[in-house]
């Protein structure tokens, strides 16, 4: 994994979310981020593509922002030299993770799987019921 790239992912969503307290910010990032690094020590994956779509899954939320094609998370993407094929799977990922749009759906992809279940657990108990207010 290349943590030059991952401090730069780290520092974007940071800026990205400056001033955001509605349970979508960086906080909430950095929460997702570190549950799907600790879930993907225990299955075979790509810890890059995990550690990309967790700190991006919400750079172009709905609720958010007015972006297209995940404009955010590509901005950073192209701004880094990753692959397109990397690229690719990033995206895919975080557009697996949306709890409104992906109700019924499991995410194609391990990396996929990894951050889902990451942003979920950050759903349940005293930390979802304080997001939930911040967004209420």
């Amino acid at each position: 994994m290349d943590n030059e790239i991952i401090n730069a992912a780290i520092t974007y969503v940071k800026n990205l979310f400056e001033g955001n307290s509605d349970g979508h910010g960086f906080d909430h990032t950095m929460r997702v981020y570190n549950n799907a690094m600790e879930i993907a020590k225990e299955e075979s994956c790509d810890t890059q593509i995990v550690a990309l779509a967790a700190l991006l899954h919400d750079a172009d939320d709905h609720k958010l922002f007015d972006t297209v094609d995940n404009a955010n998370a590509r901005a950073f993407l192209a701004g880094h030299d990753i692959d397109g094929e990397t690229v690719e799977a990033v995206i895919s990922a975080v557009n697996s993770v949306s709890f409104s749009k992906n109700r019924d759906k499991k995410p194609e992809s391990i990396e996929g799987r990894i951050v889902q279940d990451a942003d979920r657990l950050d759903a349940l108990g005293a930390i979802g019921i304080a997001r939930t207010f911040s967004y209420g």
